[in-house]
């Protein structure tokens, strides 16, 4: 029998190890994602088959197959059409109503698949490096470039000193989702900036890195444009005068017009749009002196001691 003092012994000890074998467990967890076969999947005019029909994952994830349904399924890889390849990646058991099947995806690529009992059940894993991250808070997305402005929109241009404009190349002819670096080395913009149809500002610019980044600083004067050096990468350009002075819509064409010296016979361009929000106008606070004035003078009136007579 165990004596009193051993089994507090036994149960300090649970205690003092359980947390490492907590975090053990969870160290070793695997990332998991599910797809459900739906009920009434086996019946081909059924809305739904595989949900979701279309999963992306990243490198490692074992993806579980549920069977939600009353019929047996099966998950195979494979394109419906090409029969002859079909559970060459993977390829479950008679999937039962409530069971399970599992898949680690160790490759990255795209992996349509079906169900063989039923092939009007098609899906697709596709399984990617690491997920995109989504863009900065700010951004403007468009097909050939983004526009990140910061501070973020409407731009108060008495609050802020500054604007500053990131575009970054991400068109397809630069090879891949962004400018590669060591494969392109030198990219040609544009830019050009208008208000109600008429140009405020353009200019041409030469960049290394993809990144274009312009520090505008809005001013009386004339336009002038400085900075952008830089060691394999190209610096902010720091451009002072007389853009977003105005209150309004300015819209922002930003364009690629050249790849490695080669000008492009039509620029690779995307149209973006920005808001000057108006600064507290002096008409705004007229109105608010005068009715102080009237109150204070009012209160004036009220605790003004009664003459004694």
């Amino acid at each position: 029998m165990i004596s009193m003092k051993n089994l507090y012994i036994l149960i300090m000890l649970g205690v003092l190890l359980a947390p490492s074998l907590v975090v053990i467990n969870w160290s070793n967890a695997q990332q998991t994602a599910t797809v459900t076969q739906v009920a009434g999947a086996a019946d081909a005019n059924n809305p739904q088959f595989f949900v979701p029909p279309e999963l992306t994952v990243t490198v490692g994830t074992t993806v579980i197959w549920t069977n939600d349904d009353s019929a047996t399924h099966t998950v195979v890889s494979g394109d419906v059409n090409d029969p002859d390849n079909w559970g060459k990646v993977f390829e479950s058991p008679l999937n039962k109503p409530r069971q399970t099947f599992e898949f680690t995806f160790d490759t990255p690529g795209e992996y349509p698949y079906l169900c063989t009992l039923h092939p009007w059940m098609i899906g697709k894993i596709i399984v990617v490096e690491d997920l995109i991250a989504p863009p900065p808070e700010g951004t403007m997305t468009g097909t050939n470039l983004d526009l990140n402005i910061n501070p973020m929109l409407p731009f108060d241009r008495m609050t802020n000193e500054k604007v500053t404009l990131s575009f970054t190349a991400k068109a397809k002819e630069l090879g891949g989702a962004s400018i590669s670096p060591g494969k392109i080395d030198h990219l040609d913009y544009k830019v050009v900036i208008t208000k109600d149809g008429t140009e405020v500002w353009s200019e041409q610019f030469h960049d290394h890195d993809g990144n274009l980044e312009l520090q505008i600083t809005p001013s009386s004067g004339s336009i002038t444009v400085t900075g952008g050096e830089g060691q394999g990468t190209t610096g902010p350009f720091m451009v002072s005068g007389p853009i977003f002075t105005e209150n309004g819509n300015y819209a922002i064409s930003g364009q690629i017009v050249g790849i490695e010296f080669n000008p492009l016979p039509s620029p690779l361009k995307d149209d973006f749009s920005m808001e000057v929000v108006p600064e507290f106008p002096i008409t705004a606070i007229l109105p608010m002196v005068v009715a102080f004035g009237a109150v204070i003078a009012f209160m004036r009136l009220r605790l003004k001691p009664k003459s004694i007579i």
